[in-house]
């Protein structure tokens, strides 16, 4: 294996990720291998918010939003490639660090950089602008992308001076997403100002996170005045002294972790005289749903079954939108069989469970076996509960765990799951092409924030999809 900042050399027994504005480190060993990562502390935070601050005015200053947006397209195309020797051994790193698969770090987790690349710097911002303007479905270059209810607060034009990630949860590519909030992206078509650029402190996810750390790196040699805009270390998750200290001197904070850590967050701001905007993304799942042409054609279902076995098993079944619920209309118990038959082929030629969650499906496969509801793939990389009457059902287990269900109709799934809105991220689709449109506006009034096609769920374009209701490229 090779060191991802000098991929000639081999990576060694210890591997530092370094922030110019923190001094303190702590380190641990991972997989085997001694982390140093920055440490952010209390009693530091005095000096290091306002050299940050000061750096990040004179930042702005400098350099246009144009000039900044172009470099964050050279920053994106060094992970773009998975051939690159330099891409290869990150994609290497983080699977040995964090045990996901190497397909699903190079194809959903990486897999986020090439269509940010490739896409035309003039649009960014130009849809989510129409968007905001009307409530009718808006053509992108991917899509459709349509409003419902208010916009979110912190998409007025504030003027943020700095923006804090309380951030959990480890998925290659996008936790490095969260660098790019504060970042100006110059004004849309429609006449908006987002040529502000805010400073940031982000959290390292865990102790195990390198990606975000990796990105940087890199981000200081494309753009080194971009890069002191960010402060990035680590800090247990729920350390008052630390998050009060950014809470008081934040303008937004953008909180992604479970619902009780968003509520804590929101319980702690609102006790402040003039507390941060705080933008919470609490704990999220995908459903699908697939009609009956898509049910009932061996060659379509087929496909249908393929794709689902891809957005159950990415990263594990821990994402956001991992899909947790499918709605068949049609014999939901044949396309559950199908869906276990899927997801066994899934796991032994494309993407294997993390050997450390080996054990919950061990453990698992011995709480169901001889059960008729709970049907589990031969190895117990996977299981499917079958049920007869639909519902909205929350597993108990970060797993490759699914439940199949029968469903009357588009309509009535999407009445079903407003009432569980809180918890819905994203919905998957198997209807005829006549039915996007309608789908799109029927999952979105149920409170989706993303409607994809089968196996595309954890294919995420932040400059046109709006993350947990939030477009993170374009606050």
């Amino acid at each position: 294996m090779t060191d991802p900042a000098g991929p000639a050399a081999p990576l060694p027994g210890a591997f530092a990720l370094e922030d110019p504005l923190i001094a303190a480190s702590k380190t641990e060993t991972v997989a085997g291998l001694n982390l140093r990562f920055p440490l952010i502390e209390a009693d530091r935070l005095d000096d290091l918010l306002p050299a940050l601050r000061a750096r990040s005015r004179e930042a702005f200053a400098a350099l246009p939003a144009a000039e900044i947006q172009a470099a964050m397209a050279r920053l994106d195309a060094q992970f773009a490639d998975p051939s690159r020797p330099e891409v290869r051994a990150v994609v290497e790193l983080v699977r040995r660090i964090d045990g996901f698969s190497r397909h699903d770090i190079e194809r959903f987790g990486l897999g986020i950089f090439p269509p940010l690349v490739a896409y035309d710097q003039a649009l960014v911002g130009r849809f989510v602008e129409r968007a905001f303007r009307t409530r009718r479905p808006v053509e992108t270059v991917f899509g459709h992308l349509q409003r419902f209810g208010w916009n979110r607060p912190f998409t007025r034009r504030l003027d943020p001076d700095l923006i804090s990630h309380f951030a959990s949860g480890n998925v290659a590519g996008y936790s490095a997403v969260l660098t790019r909030i504060g970042l100006p992206v110059g004004p849309a078509s429609g006449g908006g100002d987002w040529n502000r650029g805010a400073a940031q402190v982000l959290k390292l996810p865990s102790t195990a996170a390198v990606f975000p750390m990796i990105y940087l790196a890199k981000m200081a040699e494309v753009a080194p005045l971009v890069r002191s805009t960010v402060a990035c270390g680590y800090w247990k998750g729920g350390d008052a002294a630390v998050e009060d200290r950014l809470l008081a001197a934040s303008s937004a904070v953008n909180v992604l972790g479970s619902d009780a850590t968003v509520r804590d967050v929101e319980d702690r701001a609102r006790r402040l005289a003039r507390g941060p905007v705080v933008l919470g993304h609490g704990h999220k799942v995908g459903v699908a749903y697939v009609s009956r042409e898509f049910a009932a054609s061996p060659e379509l279902r087929a496909k249908v079954l393929a794709g689902l076995a891809s957005d159950i098993s990415a990263f594990d079944g821990a994402a956001c939108y991992s899909v947790k619920n499918v709605y068949v209309q049609g014999d939901h118990r044949a396309f559950a069989a199908g869906l276990v038959e899927a997801l066994d082929r899934h796991a032994k030629l494309v993407s294997a469970v993390d050997p450390a969650l080996r054990p919950v499906g061990l453990r698992m496969a011995r709480i169901y076996a001889g059960s008729a509801g709970v049907v589990p793939t031969p190895d117990g990389s996977a299981f499917v509960r079958v049920k007869d009457r639909p519902s909205f059902w929350l597993p108990d287990e970060a797993y490759r765990y699914v439940q199949v269900m029968p469903a009357e109709n588009a309509g009535s799934v999407a009445a079903l799951l407003y009432a569980s809105r809180r918890l819905l991220q994203t919905v998957v689709v198997a209807v005829p092409d006549a039915a996007i449109v309608p789908a799109l506006h029927l999952f979105g009034q149920a409170g989706a924030s993303n409607v994809h096609f089968p196996g595309s769920a954890p294919l995420f374009n932040p400059y046109e999809e709006p993350h947990d209701g939030d477009f993170d490229f374009v606050k």
